[in-house]
């Protein structure tokens, strides 16, 4: 088999793959907030009420905590959220500037401190950007990237050798590094 069998079979293989995780590419323009509610003893606040508000387009989409204080926000829209946690008998908790990207779970937990709902605790660091739900590498490559880097065909495809974790393998030491190969 050739080199250049070898790299069409490559090519093939690729177009495949990408083909194969359509409908996953498409949804890749949202992402998730995860969290958990606690108070401070560290025990569990059932049914708090979470509400996840986008800084740019105004939405909101809200949750209630599960018995495990737990709480999932899925299928939100790229952007930075407002994330806003109530629950009856503690104060008020926001976390301000919640970046969250394509494909990504970003987790936001909640402590509760106990007092009136009148009070508020606001904590305005963003969240760690490690994804501890989910063991995919993924990258954002922005277009303005994609428009200004020169590509040896024009194809989107090109980008994906600069992506974290893919390496190429069509070369020649790639499949047979110790030999001279044909």
């Amino acid at each position: 088999m050739s080199l250049k069998e070898i790299k069409n079979i490559g090519s093939a293989a690729l177009l495949c793959c990408c083909l194969g995780m359509g409908g996953r590419a498409l949804a890749q323009n949202t992402g998730s907030i995860v969290g958990t509610v606690t108070d401070p003893s560290g025990g569990v606040v059932p049914r708090a009420h979470v509400v996840a508000q986008s800084l740019e387009q105004g939405l909101e989409r809200s949750v209630s905590s599960s018995e495990a204080g737990s709480y999932v926000l899925p299928q939100l829209p790229i952007g930075t959220y407002s994330v806003t946690v109530e629950a009856d008998g503690y104060q008020k908790f926001v976390s301000e500037n919640v970046k969250v990207d394509a494909d990504q779970n970003v987790r936001v937990d909640a402590l509760l401190q106990p007092g009136h709902v009148s009070q508020q605790i606001t904590v305005s660091a963003a969240p760690p950007l490690v994804d501890t739900h989910s063991d995919t590498i993924s990258a954002i490559i922005p277009h303005e990237l994609v428009n200004d880097m020169p590509t040896s065909t024009g194809q989107p495809l090109d980008f994906i050798s600069v992506l974290p974790g893919v390496s190429d393998v069509s070369t020649r030491a790639a499949f047979a590094p110790d030999r001279n190969g044909p």
